[in-house]
């Protein structure tokens, strides 16, 4: 695990990203998890052309997120039991694996990897960051705190930016499939 300050809250983000993954924002991506008031990354998807495929398990973003233009394809349903599809060059489940129970990640993971060829991108708050359900949807309920250790025990390459249990904080983790 490396660590870096953060010099803005919620920075460093994108370059920690580039660091650790080849490529992220371009060609087949499986973006796990959005809505269009919080999609991460969406510009650089959108600069690189890159065909996204998003699965969302909160059916009223999905529904909304299915009338952007810019992406391939929305699925409804959750990343622990929709079929993927596939094959994708990244994955980025960013700011999600916080929302399933942390008995639940390690096989979430593995779904991912087993669709991708190039990278999968994860990250998440770092420590304890409580968050309930927000503008109606329960799956904004954070249902672990998870470790950068959890991440390098699947394989994961890992960058913390900031100080644990801070707001803004982040676990970065990236794993080449290439």
């Amino acid at each position: 695990m490396r660590r870096f300050a953060l010099d803005v809250p919620f920075g460093g983000r994108l370059e920690s990203v580039a660091r650790l993954c080849e490529r992220p924002f371009e060609g087949r991506v499986l973006y796990v998890g959005a809505r269009e008031s919080r999609f991460d990354f969406s510009t650089e998807l959108r600069a690189n052309g890159a065909e996204v495929t998003v699965v969302e398990a909160w059916e009223q973003n999905a529904v909304h997120l299915s009338t952007l233009s810019w992406l391939h394809d929305v699925v409804h349903g959750d990343v622990r039991t929709v079929e993927l599809g596939g094959p994708y060059d990244v994955a980025v489940w960013w700011h999600g694996p916080e929302h399933v129970p942390v008995d639940d990640v390690a096989s979430a993971v593995a779904r991912l990897e087993a669709v991708v060829t190039r990278c999968v991108l994860l990250g998440c708050p770092w420590g304890t960051y409580e968050q309930g359900v927000e503008y109606g949807n329960p799956f904004e309920t954070h249902a672990s705190h998870l470790s950068w250790e959890l991440f390098e025990r699947l394989g994961y390459d890992v960058e913390c930016l900031g100080n644990e249990h801070e707001q803004g904080s982040c676990i970065v983790a990236a794993k080449s499939l290439a």
